[in-house]
């Protein structure tokens, strides 16, 4: 035979280095189909101690706001009649919870040191309510200031972005309440009938 035909029927030599053998890599695809498996079954396991309902909801609680439960902290303000005979009698005929939209509003515990005359309501997804009792008057009432009457009670407004402040101007000492807007009147309505209970009605005084 030729040359040409010597060089034709050699068989071909592979021309890049030689990949693992057959066996290996049976094995290999074996062992990470087995890895697979494990880590689906550790994590069917964890979610088992967490719920049995499957929904992704369940297991992730909404955060509360911090110490929403705990002592409410509320900052002092002037309050020169706080201690008077008058505050202590309203302090202690407040109610435990407050009206608010598709809710009540309970009692908050105050943290210490806690400003004298002073009580609040809320909860963990609410801003707090808060009634500071023998405050000073209002900078803003006037001879010319428009009172919201409410079951007997007149009180100013004063709206601040989200939040409100009511003050009682016709009362012996002045008791103001300061609210998220959209808690409505209902709470105010609720702390009216308790100071129109409490406290004696006299004519509106700016000059006091």
């Amino acid at each position: 035979m030729s040359n040409e035909q010597e060089r034709t029927e050699q068989p071909a030599q592979p021309s890049g280095p030689a990949g693992p053998p057959r066996p290996l890599v049976v094995a290999a695809a074996g062992l990470a189909v087995l890895l697979a498996a494990g880590v689906a079954t550790v994590g069917i396991l964890l979610n088992t101690g967490e719920s049995t309902t499957g929904d992704p909801a369940a297991t992730t609680p909404a955060s509360p706001r911090p110490n929403a439960d705990g002592p409410l902290r509320v900052e002092p303000v002037a309050a020169p009649r706080a201690g008077s005979e008058q505050c202590r009698a309203l302090l202690g005929a407040l109610p435990d919870g407050l009206t608010a939209p598709n809710r009540k509003l309970p009692r908050r515990q105050l943290a210490d040191p806690a400003p004298e005359g002073t009580a609040a309501w809320g909860g963990a997804d609410y801003a707090p309510v808060v009634l500071r009792c023998g405050v000073d008057k209002p900078r803003e009432l006037v001879p010319t200031s428009q009172l919201t009457e409410i079951n007997g009670v007149k009180w100013l407004s004063n709206y601040d972005y989200s939040s409100v402040t009511w003050v009682v101007v016709d009362r012996p000492v002045y008791v103001s309440v300061s609210l998220p807007e959209e808690s409505g009147v209902g709470p105010i309505q609720d702390l009216s009938d308790v100071i129109r209970g409490v406290l004696p009605a006299q004519d509106v005084d700016p000059n006091r």
